[in-house]
């Protein structure tokens, strides 16, 4: 089980092992994220076409239906979780202030010149992260020039810095949690419909289990079929919809 793709980069290693070490067998990995899903993706392309080396098999859950719902959760916990941070530790309510919310995702998303580059009518930036935003943002290199101040009570909380544009003008930019995810940080619960993604991981480890008991192999990142799907959400609605 991987969360957030910590094995492709010895993905060979591993099928070696699989062939040659006789401590253990590798039935295959399955993957929770869609970052992950794209490193996985990624050493699929590279990974060297020889006869006496056969890939890992990979399921993912990162594009079904169980984990688009779960998205959608994480996102109002991660909305919920920064603002009880601007609320205790920077003393700042939304309601009192002009804010424009934006959504980015994806590789680097965010760069330093992105940073230099913003808005002279923008005095104050915020950013909240819910995955590791090392992953993405481009930004850490720039701003190691710059010193920055955090909370003295709770440091992990955030990290401001005030930043000088290309313009010439100054603005001040506060990380949340400091490149740790902020729904994590502040605890902010998901409730049960994480149980459905986690049944979808389970799944697929049964997939891997009988796959290679029949000896199956795959070229392709594989996910669940819509019929097993429907099977996890149904059970998900009997045991959890009766739950107040």
């Amino acid at each position: 089980m991987d969360i957030g793709g910590y094995f492709p980069p010895c993905l060979q290693d591993l099928a070696h092992h699989h062939i040659y070490g006789n401590t253990w067998k590798l039935l295959g990995i399955v993957e929770d994220t869609g970052n992950g899903h794209q490193k996985y993706n990624r050493a699929f392309q590279y990974f060297p076409v020889r006869q006496d080396l056969k890939k890992p098999c990979i399921y993912s859950v990162a594009r079904s239906q169980l984990k688009m719902t779960e998205d959608y959760n994480v996102g109002k916990s991660l909305v919920r979780a920064a603002d009880t941070i601007l609320r205790q530790s920077l003393d700042l309510r939304l309601e009192d202030h002009r804010v424009v919310g934006v959504i980015e995702f994806g590789n680097k998303a965010l760069t330093f010149d992105d940073l230099q580059n913003i808005g002279v009518n923008i005095d104050r930036l915020i950013i909240a992260s819910y995955t590791s935003a090392d992953d993405e943002l481009n930004i850490y290199e720039g701003l190691k020039q710059y010193k920055y101040v955090s909370d003295s009570t709770y440091p992990v909380n955030f990290s401001w810095y005030t930043i000088k544009r290309r313009a010439g003008s100054d603005f001040q930019l506060i990380l949340l949690c400091d490149r740790n995810a902020t729904n994590f940080n502040c605890r902010a619960i998901l409730g049960e419909s994480i149980r459905s993604v986690q049944a979808a991981m389970m799944i697929c480890a049964l997939n891997l289990y009988r796959s290679n008991r029949k000896n199956k192999s795959n070229s392709d990142i594989l996910t669940l079929t819509n019929e097993e799907e429907i099977m996890i959400a149904r059970l998900w609605l009997q045991h959890f919809g009766r739950m107040k």
